[in-house]
């Protein structure tokens, strides 16, 4: 038997052989770092939104936030209004005891307690009488642009849809970046009330 020699090529990363050296230089794509603009800790990719690390946006997000609340008056300003936590999840914390239960819980499952939490605001899914007349303005368009119902009609079916908007309206809380909730962390895990 006759000895052949043959060319190989190594990946420089992690070490595989190819035949053909543009397969070794494709393996291992040659990998950029990408450091946190403001602290510096390495991101394992590009963010959209620039490289600033959630930490760093989050705390950019609680210094730009109009109210930096404690708890105590967060829950008595905003009373029965759910907070949004860090992984941008809504939690339902109603006095004291659900505060140290809830700290409790993270505790028990190994979550660090967060600074911080985000508040909430009021929001309502209600028929609108002007959106509505516009909407059969538009079934009923003909060759001519004739409107078929006018202020009249809207201002008609807005003193019908405004009872019943108030009984059957739906509402529901969405995250209020301008509101900051924050907490005493170092007083929570040294024993010292929070509220």
């Amino acid at each position: 038997m006759k000895t052949i020699e043959a060319k190989v090529y190594k990946c420089g990363e992690c070490g595989n052989l190819y035949w053909q050296e543009s397969r070794a230089d494709q393996c291992c794509p040659q990998k950029i770092m990408h450091y946190c603009e403001k602290c510096g800790k390495e991101l394992l990719e590009p963010l959209i939104y620039g490289d600033i690390c959630t930490n760093c946006r989050t705390k950019l997000k609680v210094e730009k936030a109009n109210e930096k609340l404690t708890f105590a008056e967060y829950l008595t300003k905003y009373p029965g209004y759910p907070m949004v936590n860090w992984k941008g999840d809504f939690v339902s914390l109603n006095n004291e005891y659900d505060f140290y239960e809830w700290a409790d819980a993270l505790d028990d499952y190994g979550v660090d307690m967060p600074f911080h939490m985000f508040g909430t605001k009021k929001r309502y899914v209600e028929l609108d009488a002007e959106t509505l007349i516009e909407h059969l303005n538009e079934q009923v368009m003909f060759k001519e642009e004739i409107i078929m119902f006018g202020e009249e009609a809207a201002d008609a079916l807005a003193t019908i849809l405004e009872p019943w908007n108030k009984e059957f309206r739906y509402e529901y809380y969405d995250q209020d970046f301008k509101v900051a909730i924050l907490i005493d962390k170092d007083a929570l895990e040294h024993g010292r009330r929070v509220f």
